[in-house]
């Protein structure tokens, strides 16, 4: 049975159970997002998606910028632009308002619910890992790095993140293995996971 290692510290472990994952990270395409929450609205006779902005993200904002817009309980988003911004703040809500238009006629409703991604800046090619390898101690990044049959802890710095992953700034370098998912509370109990 494999123990619990300190941040610097090295160990040898038998076979990891089945539930544990090891890959190489890569460089992946990413870039940063903001999300909105709000509903479809009708305008000028066709369909808006009227959303709302945390009211620090809004001066990320640009007419014109896409959007992934996911409608009601869709999975597959619908393609938006952004039309128009609203950067006041709402004294209640601490939110600002932007619409976005579909970039192609779809079958949404006025009312429904919709959640959206607003891209802020160009895909940008990053050293990525899942963001379920990350461990948190004491406000620094750290990820189990496999080196033959050794696994050690590795503070790392981290960038933008997408859903899934997020950028390796350094500390790992492309083909590294690491440790994904399953071993990270098995292996090193005294860490935190950044996926929760």
């Amino acid at each position: 049975m494999p123990l619990a290692c300190s941040k610097k510290s090295a160990f040898k472990t038998g076979a990891l159970s089945n539930g544990i994952s090891i890959q190489p990270i890569a460089i992946a395409e990413m870039r940063t997002k903001i999300p909105a929450y709000g509903i479809v609205i009708n305008k000028n006779g066709g369909k808006e998606l009227e959303v709302n902005i945390e009211a620090g993200d809004t001066k990320s904002l640009r007419i014109g910028q896409e959007a992934k817009a996911f409608i009601g309980s869709g999975k597959k988003p619908l393609d938006a632009r952004v039309d128009h911004i609203l950067r006041a703040v709402s004294s209640e809500t601490g939110q600002s308002l932007a619409w976005l238009v579909p970039l192609k006629k779809s079958r949404i409703s006025s009312g429904q619910f919709v959640r959206a991604w607003i891209y802020t800046s160009p895909r940008k090619k990053v050293l990525a890992a899942p963001k379920s390898s990350i461990l948190i101690r004491d406000g620094s990044r750290f990820i189990v790095v496999k080196v033959g049959s050794d696994y050690r802890v590795q503070k790392v710095t981290t960038g933008i993140s997408s859903d899934k992953k997020i950028e390796i700034s350094s500390g790992l370098k492309p083909g590294d293995q690491i440790l994904t998912e399953g071993g990270i509370f098995f292996l090193y109990h005294n860490f935190k996971s950044a996926d929760n």
